[in-house]
């Protein structure tokens, strides 16, 4: 379950949900994070760009199913 504080940092860091921008790697750790969060799982960072992109749109439809209870 995300955390308040992860719900405001996704939205003040939306774009790296809906574009393809590169983002710092302290960035990288808090979406990897949030997901481990989310999943139960413990992934971290490899530089696998299927996993990255996987990863964020796993959050961002997590994100956006908890907007549709507000």
């Amino acid at each position: 379950m995300m955390t308040e504080e992860q719900l405001l940092w996704i939205e003040a860091n939306r774009v790296i949900f809906t574009s393809n921008v590169s983002t710092s790697k302290e960035n990288v750790n808090t979406v990897y994070d949030i997901y481990n969060a989310i999943t139960g799982e413990n992934k971290k960072p490899n530089g696998c760009g299927r996993c990255w992109v996987t990863v964020k749109k796993r959050v961002l439809k997590e994100y956006l199913d908890l907007g549709k209870l507000f």
